[in-house]
């Protein structure tokens, strides 16, 4: 049995502006109107305008049961929105020399089986690897939030892919869960600390 919770699928606007001199305050209300309620999931809105936020507010709730709002410092599942910064940041590590797009997982996972020696980085971020999703190898009574090192240890228990590496497209999670660790630092497992101190210097 799932949580007995009501998901939270709230998002979060960045509106960058550039040569705006002030904001609509009322259009952007009327926007989110019917996100601010007591029985929707809300929203937080920034626009930021040279660096600088010159609109802020929050919208409706963060909790439908317990009638939690919204607040600056609520955590918005952002899910597969993450995916085009981590893929921008891998490509980083390869143009700095630290991964190569042709390097093989195995390389980065020693754990996983055999079939990582022919899935490539290039085929992750590209989805052709064939890997499994990870939601399908989850208990059916799972009631616990899934992290990526999970991912990862889910992956390996499954000894073969959808299809030959690089011969189909299938869209996948369970490969980019798996980034967080080579973003870390290859083959080691890093703590919360090293992680933040890592994903912050890539863009800088």
């Amino acid at each position: 049995m799932r949580p007995k919770f009501l998901p939270f699928f709230g998002f979060i606007l960045w509106i960058f502006v550039n040569g705006c001199t002030g904001v609509d305050t009322r259009a952007i209300d009327a926007l989110f109107q019917e996100y601010d309620h007591d029985n929707c999931p809300g929203a937080v809105v920034a626009v930021w305008q040279q660096g600088q936020p010159i609109f802020e507010k929050c919208y409706g709730l963060a909790d439908l049961e317990r009638q939690v709002p919204v607040t600056r410092e609520t955590s918005f599942r952002l899910a597969s929105v993450t995916k085009q910064f981590t893929a921008a940041a891998i490509l980083i590590l390869v143009d700095r020399g630290e991964l190569a797009l042709d390097q093989t997982l195995a390389t980065l996972f020693p754990e996983l089986p055999s079939y990582a020696d022919r899935i490539t980085i290039r085929q992750v971020l590209n989805h052709t690897s064939g890997l499994v999703d990870y939601e399908s190898v989850m208990a059916d009574t799972a009631s616990v939030q899934v992290h990526d090192r999970d991912v990862l240890d889910l992956v390996a228990r499954v000894d073969s892919t959808y299809f030959e590496p690089g011969t189909q497209f299938s869209y996948s999670n369970s490969g980019y869960a798996c980034w967080h660790w080579p973003l870390s630092g290859p083959q080691v497992a890093p703590s919360r600390n090293s992680w933040k101190r890592r994903s912050s210097s890539l863009w800088e």
